[in-house]
């Protein structure tokens, strides 16, 4: 197989498209086209955020986006041994037998402490029954805590072409690149780290409360990190 630079710069070629023109489109800065067309990967972000811009690039130009991915893990990071999660928790279970024990014993205890918060909250909010039989109206929960009871909630709504990386909770990557009008939905339990390749196009709102994005002053962001302690600051505001 050729180099991965290669490729993609001939593949670019023959549709006969500028590196400005791709910039555009993607909203990827020249710098990191260049550097990809050239394997630079020294002058690219980490690991996670390179195989993003190949993905990107590569379905682009309508290149085989899983051997470029492929060829990029075996040629840059040969050290780095890719297990699926089952096949990496079959193999942990077969040479530790005894976690067996010790990880049904903690689920047992994880499912016996939701039991009983859930419990805890249904007795909450429940109508209460006086003690000549009326029935008092529950009190209801706020939104904003509703929200946070099942989640953190992460939409960006484009008005412009704008290229977007998120990690929910530091383990499930997603990317998107949405064109004016269109919008897109993350969920996680207690984190987002957020990348955005043109600031000015989105706007994003945290469970339903908007995202200061020109706070950080950049057209490009980077591991920009959404939480509940950064939530809880915009509901204080």
């Amino acid at each position: 197989m050729e180099s991965i630079g290669a490729i993609l710069r001939q593949k670019r070629e023959e549709a006969g498209i500028s590196l400005t023109q791709v910039q555009e489109d993607l909203k990827i800065s020249l710098k990191f086209l260049d550097a990809l067309e050239r394997e630079d990967f020294s002058s690219l972000p980490a690991p996670a955020y390179c195989r993003g811009f190949l993905r990107s690039y590569a379905r682009y130009l309508k290149a085989d986006v899983d051997e470029i991915i492929a060829a990029f893990d075996a040629r840059h990071y040969p050290s780095e041994k890719t297990f699926s999660k089952d096949t990496e928790h079959a193999d942990f279970l077969k040479d530790k037998p005894i976690m067996i024990w010790v990880l049904s014993g903690a689920a047992i205890v994880l499912v016996l402490i939701l039991a009983g918060r859930m419990f805890k909250t249904k007795t909450a909010v429940e109508p209460q029954q006086s003690a000549v039989g009326m029935t008092l109206p529950a009190a209801e929960m706020p939104a904003e805590q509703q929200v946070n009871a099942e989640g953190l909630n992460l939409t960006a709504k484009a008005s412009d072409t704008v290229w977007i990386q998120v990690i929910s909770d530091g383990e499930t990557s997603s990317e998107a690149i949405l064109k004016s009008g269109e919008s897109k939905s993350w969920q996680a339990k207690d984190k987002f780290t957020v990348w955005v390749g043109n600031v000015p196009a989105v706007q994003m709102f945290l469970n339903g409360k908007p995202v200061d994005l020109n706070a950080q002053q950049e057209k490009v962001i980077k591991d920009l990190v959404l939480n509940r302690k950064y939530l809880d600051s915009m509901v204080q505001r």
